[in-house]
């Protein structure tokens, strides 16, 4: 249980840097010569030799900023009514979708 709190403490700290993370990542993809062009698609990033997709953290940071959404809503009890949800959720989704 005490394992479990912990996660609970410390993973929703990560959620707005992780989104900021994947949105400069996205965004470097577009930059000619930081984006990696393999099979005909620019979506890798070259560092240190190493290759990334920003896509999976971008993945990584909607589930992680998603989650700690939820919870936050749940503690105002304003999880009965969609419309909260849907606004920020749709809001977040299509700046890493236009990234």
């Amino acid at each position: 249980m005490a394992g479990g709190a912990l996660v609970a403490a410390v993973v929703p700290c990560f959620a707005y840097p992780l989104l900021a993370v994947s949105v400069v990542g996205l965004g470097l993809t577009l930059i000619h010569g930081v984006g990696v062009s393999q099979n005909g698609a620019a979506r890798w990033i070259s560092i240190g030799g190493q290759q990334i997709q920003p896509s999976e953290i971008a993945k990584l940071a909607l589930v992680v900023w998603g989650a700690d959404l939820l919870a936050r809503k749940e503690k105002l009890g304003q999880l009965a009514d969609w419309r909260h949800m849907l606004v920020r959720s749709c809001r977040v989704r299509a700046c890493c979708a236009c990234s």
